[in-house]
């Protein structure tokens, strides 16, 4: 206000202010809880007894590097870069990551 030399009570500006950071903790706290779910979703289904418990193994593991996959070609499409290539280092950076994590669980309970 003060750059602009204008009072911005009611006006556009000041409506986006106070909307747009409650939307982005909303996405932020709603995405994560959603891609978790979509991981989660054959182990409930293993559960429920529709599925083996080595099914669910089987589909989450194909679920989570299709988001992650998903998410690479979403992101090659924002930056206007190869899309497949993002892919493949989104699930390239999974594989590592759950590597590492294997890896150091192991260690933890040794």
């Amino acid at each position: 206000e003060e750059a602009i030399l204008s009072d911005l009570d009611g006006s556009l500006q000041q409506n986006a202010s106070e909307f747009v950071p409650a939307l982005a903790a909303l996405v932020d706290g709603l995405s994560p809880a959603l891609t978790a779910t979509i991981s989660l979703i054959p182990f409930i289904l293993s559960i429920v007894g529709v599925i083996s418990i080595w099914d669910s193994y089987v589909a989450s593991l194909i679920l989570t590097f299709s988001t992650l996959f998903a998410l690479g070609l979403y992101l090659g499409r924002i930056a206007r870069e190869r899309m497949w290539l993002y892919g493949l280092q989104m699930v390239a950076a999974g594989v590592v990551i759950a590597f590492v994590v294997f890896i150091l669980s192991g260690i933890q309970t040794a």
